[in-house]
């Protein structure tokens, strides 16, 4: 049996066991607070860390991590580092993890690319170290991540500057250069190549003596070493070079020190310019330099150079002008030439007040001469330095004795002149061209105006203004010298009398010297109601010139427009939608043709069938589409009492005027919104009413008017309004024919039309029309049938939109159709089988050879050969002309099914029954 422990033993024990469960608590506390700070230190770092395992998991990260990608803890916990990376760098990780395992590395250091949660791209440092376990066995991967995104942009920055830096040296026009402290290019741009004429391959570490002489390189030197020691730039000191081909330039350089990173001289840098050209200049200077004081010996007017008031210098002619020697002038003031103190002070006072004010200064004076006689002189003056008068003023001096004589003969001859201005049965005035003040109104004014307006102000009492008129003439009767120029013709309407006048200006001198402007005004007023019916005609025609010459083109895409549409409604059964919209794009196609021939009738002048109207209906259906058209901000209202009224129209102008008035309308207050009103009533125009409207008879009239709310139009274009072309709309708004197209329309319609229209209180058009006692004719329309045949076509037209279009349009009429877009080609097919074809269909305007001259040739071969010839406009050719040349039928574009295979059939069943 063991033996007994005793108390002591036992209580020996019990403290050993109380001393080792104490130490076992100490250590258990002290492993919590290590726990418990490592834990701090893991979250709170400022830097992500991060455990991944072995495949790559992110098993354990801290909040940085979080800031860094933008996911939570848990978010993170659950993806693998190529989670988190992008496409391009995610094999940096994976790498690591298996060179890690191999036993290859232990940490590694690498900078890749993140996509943070949102989805933009982030730069990180990442610095990571495997953990293994007591066995040496690879546990985890730690990493510690630093988000270095600003720095990765401030490179990018720094690289892109240096780009940028790098592209304006090598594009400035100057020459830029680098050297080290040798004087050996390091870097130079292409405008520093083209100075020195070498590559930059050859200029490279290239010194500065191989391409300048020794003397400026010693200059240059000498330059270079002031830089080096003062460490200041050096500023536009200029040398000489010598370019590779041997020739010499001159160059204008600045040089500073280039430092290192620490500050240290390590080269220099500079620009050069090329002032090879400003020393040839100065050369030429110098000769210039020459040549004026030649110049100045030998002027005929005389030339002097005073600094206060002596003579520095003198010409010859002036010595004879004053009858003093050089010798006697030079040096003294110029008192000695004038004949008391009186006119010494005089001329100096104003000569000197003008140059402070212009720069120049020229007045009249009076020389005594040496002799004692008394001249009459005009000087003008002008400062050597217009800043600094004290430098000295160059004058001259030019004897105007005679012509003050003559002007005294002028002065007389002003007065006889004035008799006969007096006498003349036109207006005529005199003003000043300064003050606007009116010196003389002849006889036939002065009865004109009701008083004599002498000594008041022209501006104001001739034409109301409150300041002069920005169109007043002054500006052109004198040129930059001061001297008259031609006479200025104008004319225009006076707002005081409401008369017409043609306006001659002319500058004259009057009695006391200086210049007035005199105005012969004749009254055109009747002439010009004459002139304005004349050019009104004159621009409908010029409109029906465009119009004829856009009418080929526009037709032509208007048949392809229509042919197109007619051969899908073919495809398209009635019940399908597209249908209906197809049949639309042909109505709206077809009323586009028939606009185009309006426009050619009216602005032409041609007689038009017009037709008996329910004016009213056609405004209300011109309504209806507006509606659609005009902007929800602009309120429109009707007013159409009238209402079986008829006029003869023709309804698709009707819906003309309807669509310029109100879109002109709409469009003055798209900005703004406002009211847009249509009215229309019955009046009665009697013999004193009718006189009102020159153009209109006495009775029973349809009276339309549109107005609105806009800005209103101004005075001053109030009356070229319905000119062709004119407008005051932006770029894409308007071509300026609206206005003018509803002139012409109404004044076909034999009525009126005017507006009325205040700058802010809108604008209101009115339309006066004859109504007529016709009454409408109600159209039936009944289905037709399209005739079919099964002849050969041969088919020309220089558009293959257009060829495409007709040949299956032919073709389904059951007709065998060749095409050509060539008239040449054509001709040469014919000529090739001429009994292969039973017609011949031709455009007009054609390349190289026209419809007509095509189809003189094939019946020159064939002159029993059908032809139809087909035009969207021409000028050279109508359906008269085509008979007289044996053309058996004459098409307007645009091309339509009906039309065209009725005509195709109606020639060939003609051409057969010649034939028998």
């Amino acid at each position: 049996m063991p033996k007994k422990p005793t108390y002591e033993e036992l209580e020996h024990r019990i403290q050993e066991l109380e001393q080792s469960e104490s130490e076992s608590k100490r250590a258990g506390e002290a492993l919590q607070k290590s726990e418990e700070q490592f834990r701090l230190a893991f979250e709170n770092a400022n830097v992500g860390v991060c455990f991944v395992d072995i495949d790559g998991n992110l098993a354990r990260v801290n909040n940085r991590m979080c800031d860094i990608f933008g996911y939570s803890k848990k978010e993170l916990e659950s993806m693998t580092v190529n989670n988190i990376a992008h496409p391009e760098d995610k094999d940096i990780s994976p790498k690591f993890i298996e060179k890690s395992i191999s036993g290859e590395v232990e940490s590694i250091v690498f900078e890749k690319r993140y996509i943070y949660k949102q989805g933009h791209i982030i730069w990180g440092q990442v610095s990571s170290s495997i953990i293994k376990d007591e066995k040496g066995e690879l546990l985890y991967f730690i990493s510690h991540v630093q988000d270095i995104t600003q720095r990765k942009q401030a490179e990018e920055a720094l690289r892109e500057s240096e780009e940028k830096y790098k592209t304006i040296l090598e594009n400035i026009e100057d020459g830029y250069y680098e050297v080290d402290i040798a004087g050996n290019f390091t870097f130079l741009n292409d405008s520093m190549c083209k100075i020195l004429g070498y590559s930059k391959d050859e200029l490279t570490g290239l010194n500065n003596r191989r391409y300048m002489d020794e003397e400026n390189a010693k200059k240059v030197f000498k330059a270079f070493n002031r830089v080096y020691k003062t460490g200041q730039p050096y500023k536009a000191f200029d040398w000489e070079l010598i370019r590779k081909d041997g020739s010499r330039c001159y160059v204008e350089t600045s040089v500073a020190l280039k430092r290192d990173s620490k500050g240290q001289p390590i080269g220099f840098q500079g620009i050069a310019r090329d002032i090879s050209e400003r020393k040839q200049a100065e050369v030429v200077l110098r000769a210039s330099e020459r040549k004026m004081k030649s110049i100045f010996q030998a002027a005929p007017i005389g030339i002097g150079v005073v600094i206060n008031r002596v003579f520095q210098d003198v010409n010859e002619r002036l010595c004879e002008i004053t009858g003093y020697s050089k010798d006697e002038l030079i040096g003294q003031t110029a008192r000695i030439v004038y004949p008391t103190d009186e006119d010494y002070e005089y001329v100096g006072r104003e000569k000197y007040r003008k140059i402070e004010e212009s720069g120049t200064g020229a007045v009249e004076t009076c020389f005594r001469r040496k002799d004692g006689e008394i001249i009459n002189v005009l000087l003008s003056s002008s400062p050597i330095d217009p800043i600094d008068l004290s430098v000295g003023v160059t004058f001259t001096a030019l004897d105007i004795t005679e012509r003050k004589r003559a002007e005294e003969v002028l002065r007389k001859s002003h007065e006889r002149f004035l008799k006969v201005l007096n006498s003349i049965d036109a207006t005529v005035y005199v003003a000043d061209m300064e003050t606007y003040e009116i010196l003389f109104m002849n006889k036939y004014m002065i009865e004109g105006f009701g008083r004599d307006m002498t000594g008041e102000i022209c501006w104001h009492v001739f034409r109301g203004e409150s300041g002069p008129c920005s169109y007043c003439t002054n500006d052109q009767l004198i040129d930059e010298n001061g001297k008259p120029t031609d006479v200025c013709v104008w004319q225009d309407k006076n707002p005081i009398n409401g008369k017409w006048y043609v306006n001659h200006d002319r500058a004259i001198e009057w009695t006391d010297g200086h210049l007035v402007r005199l105005q012969i005004a004749t009254d055109i007023t009747e002439i010009t109601k004459m002139e304005e019916e004349l050019r009104q005609a004159q621009k409908m025609e010029s409109i029906g010139t465009l119009t004829g010459g856009l009418a080929h083109d526009f037709n032509n895409i208007l048949g392809i427009i229509i042919g197109n549409t007619e051969l899908a409604l073919g495809d398209v059964p009635d019940w399908n939608p597209v249908h209906s919209n197809l049949e639309e794009i042909k109505t709206a196609s077809l009323r586009a043709t028939n606009i185009v021939k309006q426009l050619l009738s009216f602005s032409r002048k041609t007689d038009q069938k017009l037709q008996p109207v329910e004016i009213a209906l056609v405004i209300k259906d011109a309504m209806k589409f507006l509606r659609s058209t005009i902007p929800t901000t602009v309120n429109i209202q009707q007013d159409i009492q009238a209402s079986d009224e008829t006029i003869l129209a023709d309804p698709t102008q009707i819906n003309q005027i309807m669509m310029n008035l109100c879109i002109n309308a709409s469009q003055a207050m798209e900005q703004t919104g406002g009211n847009l009103k249509i009215s229309m009533e019955e009046v009665i125009l009697d013999d004193n009413s009718a006189s009102d409207y020159p153009d209109l008879r006495s009775g029973k009239h349809i009276k339309v008017t549109v107005s609105d709310t806009g800005p209103g139009i101004v005075p001053e274009i109030i009356d070229r309004i319905f000119d062709p072309y004119f407008t005051t709309k932006e770029v894409g708004k308007g071509s300026g024919m609206g206005l003018a197209v509803v002139h012409g329309i109404v004044k076909n319609y034999n009525g009126a039309i005017s507006v009325d229209s205040k700058p802010g209180k809108g604008t209101t058009f009115s339309i006066l029309l004859p109504v007529t006692s016709e009454k409408p004719v109600m159209e039936v329309k009944t289905p037709e049938e399209i005739p079919h045949g099964n002849e050969s076509i041969l088919f020309i037209d220089d558009e293959e939109p257009i060829v495409n279009m007709t040949q299956q349009m032919l073709e389904r009429l059951g007709y065998k159709v060749e095409t050509k877009m060539i008239p040449v080609e054509a001709l040469e097919k014919f000529q090739s089988k001429p009994d292969q074809f039973d017609l011949v269909i031709t455009d007009m305007t054609m390349p190289k050879m026209t419809g007509v001259m095509l189809s003189e040739k094939i019946l020159e071969i064939r002159p029993d050969m059908p032809i139809i010839i087909c035009t969207g406009h021409s000028s050279l050719i109508d359906e008269e002309k085509a008979k007289q040349l044996g053309i058996a039928a004459y098409v307007m574009k645009p091309i339509v099914l009906t039309k065209i295979a009725k005509t195709i059939r109606k020639v060939l069943d003609e051409a057969k029954s010649s034939a028998h």
